[in-house]
């Protein structure tokens, strides 16, 4: 599917309120304000610091009366462009009480239009079956039997009969007349535009909205969870009874062929002939052995496999603009439900980043994915041998341009910072047009993928810019998952993005620091990160890590769709999160990111598929990014790291391939 364009937004729809302005330059990087909501110039108005008042947390999976169903509008604020919403820093103050009692006082306007509606159609049935009453009847002389029978004929002369009833209208025509006129005013009550059927649609499409605003600044103080019925479009494709059937057959089939791989062919023809599962289900289905195969997630599997094949559907068209968030609330209640399984099979340490963490501490969807991570590392040693080490090999565009080096796995030796490894004076392409926004490095980005040279390798990308006055900053850019096995040749893969949500040290977290050790940053160099799906959760957990800002000084990070939330940035770090309300992935950490002053989380409204690639990410940006101030901050920065616009500077950039050796 084409990705939507993003127009600017200047005339369209609201924003909120923009946060302070505190440039993200190469100036401000090691002293970050004592006070984390600086006053404003004097001349303007003092902003006021956080304070949304986040309602209590819902009981996970049960459905609020309170809640009003989703109608959709038949117009949108968007007017068909992308909505970019920031909710970050210091930036918002919102009551969500008030949003609150605003969508109950629309609910119960709405139900009160449709009592009046009830008694309209109560009132018109009524109407069409009255029979004339007696007494007008009696005072109709051209219907009075008894005057009739009397004197053989009405009251009114034959002759004149026609005349005078043209004249003078009768008490029976009078009542069928108003009886007429009342069914057509139940009529207009009841259908069309302005009736109160349509009034009671729009009030109640209106709460929902408002309540759908209303989660969103709760999830952005982390003040509650999404409910599973935020949006009835995923139960409009849930599965039947004879489906649920199906799966558990599936799932059986599945089970006793976990180990071998191959015969899962069959199994996605079944599924995609009948239409249970899209036509490229194939790498779905060969994950869910992983899931079928484990202790802890064997058996909810098995009873929820048709279950997920049809939410994933749903949620892979990306119609609605709640795809994310309730993707994230059906994993928060599965983690609860897997949580004391998977933490049954856990030591109670465990190895997250350069430190060892009491496992308590994790969040029961790290929990589960760290288990996951394990079996997936044993299925992978299985199918492809025991992976001994990692090679980084350093090229530009005209070929290799340093020494290729080796460290051992990510979860032998996290970052690589066991290994000793020199730094290397690499000649990278010279880049004429550095990027110097968001929306610029995502399309750069988008072209590392196809820069591996190695077959089955993965790629990373460093810039390195020179500037005039002898300085040297750096901006690392780390692509999302190209393999959807475990353990292959290509780190890019699922056993990664399991060990990167649970936060176990990763391959590709050991490839980038290997890679930035061999670029020869040095500290208090400034660095920048971006990251896009897996290449996010890498960015954040190397940014997170104290063993690497000892080393390093990263001042900015930039992620696009990825789960994000598991980990807290230092306070000299700078964090922009641009995640699409139709895509699942950013939700697959099962909670919403923290806000803090130095992070920011832009929701972009990109409905209509294909909600996950940059490319959609950057259209969706593209246009506002000077008008919002998070992007506008995130723009100063990273145009001082990559020297764009700078007299005398000159970016270069070199590519890593990240390859597994067994």
């Amino acid at each position: 599917m084409t990705p939507m364009a993003a127009s600017p937004l200047s005339a369209g729809p609201v924003l909120p309120p923009s946060p302070p302005s505190t440039p993200m330059g190469r100036a401000h990087h090691a002293e970050p304000s004592a006070d984390p909501h600086p006053s404003p110039p004097p001349t303007q108005a003092p902003r006021p610091v956080p304070t949304a008042q986040a309602r209590p947390a819902p009981t996970p999976m049960e459905p609020s009366s309170a809640t009003p169903v989703t109608m959709g509008h038949s117009w949108a604020m968007t007017q068909g462009r992308p909505l970019v919403l920031v909710a970050g820093g210091s930036s918002i103050s919102v009551s969500t009480a008030d949003l609150d009692a605003l969508a109950a006082s629309l609910t119960a306007a709405a139900g009160q239009l449709d009592t009046a509606a009830a008694h309209v159609r109560s009132a018109k049935t009524d109407a069409e079956g009255a029979p004339v009453p007696a007494d007008i009847i009696a005072q109709d002389p051209s219907n009075n039997m008894a005057i009739i029978a009397q004197t053989g004929s009405s009251l009114l002369p034959d002759a004149d009969s026609s005349f005078v009833a043209g004249l003078v209208e009768l008490p029976v025509a009078a009542f069928e007349r108003k009886r007429d006129a009342l069914i057509s005013a139940c009529d207009d009550l009841l259908t069309g535009a302005g009736s109160l059927s349509a009034a009671s649609s729009v009030l109640t499409s209106l709460a929902a909205d408002v309540s759908a605003c209303s989660l969103m600044y709760t999830d952005a103080e982390n003040g509650a969870t999404v409910r599973a019925d935020a949006d009835v479009g995923a139960r409009a494709h849930g599965p039947s009874q004879e489906a649920l059937a199906a799966g558990a057959v599936i799932g059986s089939g599945l089970l006793l062929t976990a180990g071998v791989w191959l015969p899962t062919v069959v199994l996605v023809d079944i599924l995609t002939a009948y239409g249970l599962m899209p036509d490229d289900a194939q790498v779905v289905l060969e994950n869910l052995q992983l899931l079928l195969k484990s202790d802890i997630t064997s058996e909810w599997a098995m009873s929820n496999l048709i279950g997920l094949a049809c939410l994933g559907a749903w949620a892979r068209k990306g119609e609605t603009g709640r795809e994310g968030a309730t993707i994230q609330e059906f994993l928060r209640a599965s983690a609860s439900q897997l949580d004391a399984r998977a933490t049954a099979e856990l030591p109670p340490e465990v190895q997250v980043g350069s430190r060892k963490v009491p496992t308590s501490s994790l969040t029961p969807m790290q929990r589960v994915a760290y288990a996951l991570a394990l079996e997936s590392e044993k299925a992978g040693a299985t199918r492809h041998g025991e992976p001994t080490a990692l090679l980084i090999a350093p090229h530009n565009r005209r070929g290799a341009t340093g020494t290729a080096v080796r460290v051992p796995p990510g979860p032998q030796d996290p970052f690589g910072l066991g290994s000793d490894i020199a730094a290397q004076d690499l000649t990278g392409s010279r880049i004429d047009s550095p990027p110097s926004t968001a929306s610029e490095l995502l399309d750069h980005a988008r072209t590392i993928k196809g820069q591996a040279r190695a077959d089955g390798a993965g790629a990373i990308s460093i810039l390195r810019t020179d500037h005039a006055d002898g300085t040297r900053s750096w901006v690392v850019v780390v692509p999302g998952t190209t393999e959807w096995t475990s353990g292959d040749t290509n780190p890019q893969d699922l056993q990664t993005n399991l060990q990167a949500v649970s936060g176990r040290p990763t391959d590709m977290e050991a490839a980038v620091v290997t890679a930035m050790r061999q670029s020869g940053i040095q500290p208090g160099e400034e660095v920048g990160i971006y990251g896009h799906s897996q290449g996010a959760m890498t960015a954040v957990n190397i940014a997170s890590d104290p063993a690497v800002t000892e080393n390093y000084t990263i001042t900015s990070v930039l992620t696009a769709g990825g789960p994000t939330s598991g980990v807290a940035l230092p306070d000299g770090t700078r964090a922009l999160h641009l995640e699409s309300t139709s895509d699942v992935v950013p939700g697959l950490d099962a909670s919403t990111n923290p806000v803090t002053p130095n992070r920011a989380t832009a929701y972009v409204d990109t409905r209509g598929g294909g909600a996950h690639s940059e490319s959609v990410y950057a259209d969706a940006v593209r246009g506002v990014e000077s008008n919002e101030q998070a992007f506008a901050d995130y723009s100063r920065d990273l145009s001082g790291l990559t020297g764009a616009g700078e007299q005398g500077a000159t970016t270069t950039e070199v590519v890593f391939d990240v390859t597994r050796e067994y």
